[in-house]
């Protein structure tokens, strides 16, 4: 599979460009209506490590994120979120003053639009990262094909798919970044000024680091772009060049590292620390099972076939470039080496080295591709085809068969929060007199059923785990009524899972009359719905 400056004939580039650039409108479009769909519901617990400080930061006006085991960049984009959503809420005459925006955190968010924005926000980084990964491809492949062959791959993964729309995450922002040092780097081994080949590519690398901490290795593709791409006598200033711009860009991106050092350094110990020591349920010992740990997780992502393909691609390239190869290589090489060392595993710790899979998987694609090619121009029988109808079919049935396309289907497929779902049911299926009543476990907005007059009762349905105690919960809820009764779960990290088989044991006796949701309703968890989308039923209060 040679490669090629970015070219290609024109009709055909044309064609790969317009199927980029459906494929990044797709997923942006999908990505919001996911979102739309979960709102006014957090979906992750890990996102108010960011809302919190971005919250403080629009209401008081102060930039310090007090904590520093997450950098600050990603706090300050969602801060943003929030302060662009909050200034189209006041258009629409839903806010007034930033401190209306209230609770941005479970059980729901007071005020949709800040944090719909917000999370909105992120899912363009998540598009921004797509696109990287096929540039990234085109540029150091040669072949438009590459330029949307890449970024399809690339949405096969749940992981990336879950992290550009559930939840605002610094992984997924350093994910962006990192692919625009990836792109920025490929592209400036091309050029000899100093702005294309090192300043870019370092700035997006500090970005990177100011995003997540691990990923200040992303400098190291950079630095091979320069030694490997660059004329022998500016290699070194070109090096300089591209460190001083990753400091400058981290410290404008986290300036309270300056600012605030005894925080940021303890901070930063404290995440060295928690990933030495080790985390309950996510611990193995470093080394050999770590890596395969990770190799498991792509694996899972991309298919067998995909892990067998992702060399291929990779050695096609080293074949004819082997300096765009080893600028490829680098950075899975170094952060794997990392992250194998460490004695807890994340797999979204490996989120940034999801486009380049996918690059080297497209390309292993294209090589298995060509060599079919060549194989059936062999045939006499199949030359009456037509090239393209041909060639198009065989690129179709090589990436249904060889990769995980349920994944695609599944990942696309949008999610409504359990509870949104259960709203409308009430409202349309409860007759207006009856009492609905809510377990505060389920973290339920009932402010749209009392907007229109619905008897909304609170309930602790977690304290009912026998007949008598289930009695006191429930006997001053005026009749007729439903109940909306949760599938309770327990994490089996933590103790008083019993808890929960007693308590659905108590609760099944109502007569159900529609069910929803897919996560359990936890009973040993800081939150019982951590998750999104609770499992729970609508059932007759006799």
């Amino acid at each position: 599979m040679p490669t090629t400056s970015p070219a290609g004939p024109a009709p055909l580039r044309r064609i790969w460009v317009a199927a980029f650039l459906l494929i990044c409108g797709f997923a942006l479009w999908s990505d919001f209506r996911h979102i739309d769909a979960t709102l006014p519901y957090p979906q992750h617990v890990d996102e108010a490590f960011l809302t919190g400080p971005a919250h403080r930061t629009v209401v008081t006006g102060n930039l310090h994120p007090y904590t520093f085991n997450y950098p600050s960049l990603p706090k300050y984009i969602a801060a943003a979120g929030m302060a662009t959503g909050f200034i189209q809420s006041a258009t629409r005459l839903e806010l007034r003053e930033v401190k209306d925006i209230g609770n941005v955190g479970y059980p729901y968010y007071d005020a949709r639009r800040p944090m719909q924005t917000a999370r909105r926000f992120y899912a363009i980084l998540a598009v921004v990262a797509l696109a990287m990964s096929g540039i990234s491809a085109w540029l150091a492949f040669g072949r438009p094909v590459l330029l949307a062959a890449t970024p399809l791959v690339l949405l096969l993964s749940p992981l990336f798919w879950f992290h550009s729309w559930t939840y605002l995450n610094v992984d997924l922002v350093a994910a962006s970044f990192t692919a625009l040092a990836l792109a920025s780097t490929l592209a400036g081994m091309r050029r000899t000024s100093l702005l294309h080949s090192a300043v870019l590519p370092g700035v997006c690398a500090g970005l990177a680091t100011g995003s997540k901490y691990t990923l200040a290795v992303a400098i190291v593709p950079v630095v091979l772009g320069l030694v490997l791409g660059q004329p022998r006598g500016t290699r070194l200033r070109g090096c300089v060049t591209a460190l001083a711009a990753m400091v400058a860009a981290f410290l404008v991106a986290v300036p309270y590292s300056l600012l605030d050092i005894p925080g940021f350094l303890n901070g930063v110990a404290s995440e060295a620390f928690h990933y030495a020591s080790g985390h309950r349920g996510y611990n193995e010992e470093p080394g050999l099972a770590q890596f395969l740990y990770y190799a498991g997780h792509f694996a899972s992502e991309f298919g067998l076939a995909g892990v067998v393909l992702a060399p291929l691609g990779l050695a096609a390239l080293a074949w004819h470039d082997w300096r765009r190869a080893v600028v490829l290589a680098a950075l899975p090489a170094v952060l794997l080496a990392l992250l194998s060392a460490q004695r807890v595993h994340f797999p979204r710790n490996a989120l940034s080295l999801h486009p380049i899979v996918a690059l080297c998987i497209a390309a292993g694609l294209a090589v298995i591709h060509g060599w079919l090619v060549a194989a059936i121009a062999r045939r006499p029988w199949l030359r009456r085809v037509p090239a393209p109808t041909l060639h198009a079919g065989l690129a179709v049935l090589l990436f249904v068969a060889l990769l995980p396309v349920g994944h695609l289907v599944s990942s696309a497929r949008v999610r409504v929060d359990s509870r949104n779902l259960a709203t409308s049911f009430l409202l349309e299926r409860v007759p207006a007199d009856w009492t609905i009543a809510v377990p505060e476990q389920l973290g339920f907005d009932s402010r749209p059923l009392a907007a229109t007059g619905r008897r909304v009762v609170t309930v602790n349905l977690q304290s009912a785990g026998d007949d008598a105690s289930l009695a006191a919960v429930l006997g001053p809820v005026p009749r007729p009524a439903v109940l909306l009764v949760p599938r309770w779960g327990a994490d089996e990290r933590f103790p008083n899972g019993a808890l929960a088989t007693a308590l659905n044991r108590t609760h099944a006796r109502w007569r159900a009359l529609r069910e929803f949701g897919s996560n359990d309703v936890l009973v040993n968890y800081s939150y019982s719905t951590p998750w999104g989308d609770p499992a729970f039923t609508v059932a007759v209060l006799e």
